[in-house]
This record gives structure tokens, sequence and C-alpha cells, in this order.
């Protein structure tokens, strides 16, 4: 059926799209540039879709789109880097954190993948900060978990599979300088 089509094709862009942000925002740590641009689109799919998905109760527009599940990852590290640069006692650093990854976790609850994508997303995020076969292996297990639920699980693993042996080889970066595709995808 034409729903299954639409579900494979959203197991095999999720980690396209987890990809290319996370990469990108490993090498440029623009966060604020993202934050703002997810934040707006986010809002804008949310406005959009509330005619289609009948606003008679708050739950009818839950989860919110994947947008702002990337939005909500993205602030995560961000507020991660902001606690890095203080000065200051490391428990009170570390407790920073905590309350940090709880909150984003929270809110992750709340939108498309949950908290299975928002682990997805900066472990994926850290992966590329530093390549280890602990993070890459984790990688694989979230990458599998957003999926569970759905007969096309296997599907996001096998996409992130050929996306990060794709980008071990660090020739062929064509993919990565063509970043307006992502929008326009």
């Amino acid at each position: 059926s034409m729903d299954n089509i639409y579900v494979g094709i959203g197991r095999i862009s999720f980690p396209i799209f987890a990809f290319l942000l996370m990469k990108h925002l490993a090498t440029k740590q623009i966060y604020s540039k993202y934050l703002i641009r997810l934040g707006i689109f986010g809002a804008l799919v949310v406005g959009l879709s509330l005619p289609f998905r009948g606003v008679v109760k708050v739950a009818n527009i839950l989860p919110f789109n994947i947008l702002i599940s990337f939005f909500v990852a993205v602030l995560f590290l961000y507020i991660c880097s902001l606690i890095q640069k203080e000065k200051g006692p490391l428990w009170v650093k570390i407790s920073m954190l905590i309350l940090n990854l709880l909150y984003c976790a929270m809110l992750s609850c709340v939108c498309d993948y949950g908290i299975y994508g928002f682990l997805f997303l900066v472990l994926l995020y850290f992966y590329f900060i530093k390549s280890c076969c602990i993070l890459l292996f984790l990688v694989l297990i979230f990458s599998g978990l957003i999926n569970i639920n759905s007969e096309f699980w296997f599907v996001g693993v096998l996409t992130t599979l050929v996306l990060l042996f794709n980008d071990y080889d660090k020739k062929s970066k064509r993919l990565l300088k063509k970043w307006w595709w992502f929008y326009v995808y």
C-alpha cells in the first residue's frame, strides 16, 4: 500500500537528513544558524499541518515534525558547548549537562522519532567529532531502535551504514558540498 511506501521513504530520509546536519554541524559548529532555521521552518510546518490534523485537541498536533526533532538535538549540543566554555567547578558543569540532557530528552519525547531519534542525532554528532568504534556501534544500534516498531526497521540501519562507510573515504566529499540539496529534498 501507499502508506508502506511513505514509511519506507521516511526510514531512508531520516538518516540522510541526520547525517548531513550532524556532519556539517560537527565541522562548522554554527549552532545559532541552525537553531534559527530549524525553529522557523519547524514552526511553519506545524502551523501549516494544523488544518490537516484537526486542531480539536493538543494531542492532534503531536508528535512534532522532524525539523523540531532536529531543533531539540541542536539545542542540546549548543547548550553543551556553552557549558563547556564556562569557567567554574566541574560538579556545576556536570550538573548543568545532566539537566540539559534531561530537559532535551523530555522535549524529544513529543517529537518524531522520540528519545531514540534524539540520542541517534547526538551520538552521530559525537561520532563525527571523534570517530571511534564504540560510537559507531551505538549510532547503528540507535538507528535500529528509532525504527523498531516498523516493519522497515532495517532500512534506517542500512542507510546509516551506507552513509557512514561512504563518509569513510575522505576524498569524496561531494555530497557535503551540495548542502542546498538538503533543503531542496
